[in-house]
């Protein structure tokens, strides 16, 4: 990831895209603004894994080590391709191959799990909203 200010350039997990991610650089509850021109930012209105991992960058949510270690090399387009094309909810099948993946490189369940809670959590207390700008 390269961050200049309140912008990066985030290169997606195999490394064959790069995504831009834009910030208003406000800290404060209710006030942060970001986009990011991937498709579950433009198309769903999602915070997408770029803007999440420019908050992780900026310690506005956080990062666990071993999880993020144990992430390395996933190809994630890959899982989600194979589990969402076409399929109108597949995101509990493709949550599951991703936990299952890192059960399978080492990190224990539970620990996904709370991370994944204390994450979820630290963003919706962000109460980031849609920056307005395509970037």
């Amino acid at each position: 990831m390269n961050v200049r200010g309140n912008s990066a350039k985030v290169k997606s997990a195999i490394g064959d895209y790069e995504y831009s991610v834009k910030w208003n650089g406000e800290k404060e509850i209710g006030k942060g603004r970001i986009d990011s021109n991937d498709d579950e930012a433009l198309f769903k209105g999602f915070l997408g894994f770029p803007a999440i991992a420019f908050l992780m960058k900026k310690e506005l949510v956080s990062v666990n080590p071993a999880i993020l270690e144990a992430s390395r090399g996933i190809d994630w387009e890959k899982i989600f391709e194979e589990n969402e094309k076409g399929k109108k909810d597949a995101s509990h099948e493709t949550e599951s191959k991703i936990k299952s993946e890192l059960i399978r490189r080492g990190v224990k369940q539970e620990e996904i799990e709370e991370y994944l809670k204390k994450t979820l959590k630290e963003i919706k207390k962000l109460e980031m909203k849609p920056l307005g700008e395509l970037v």
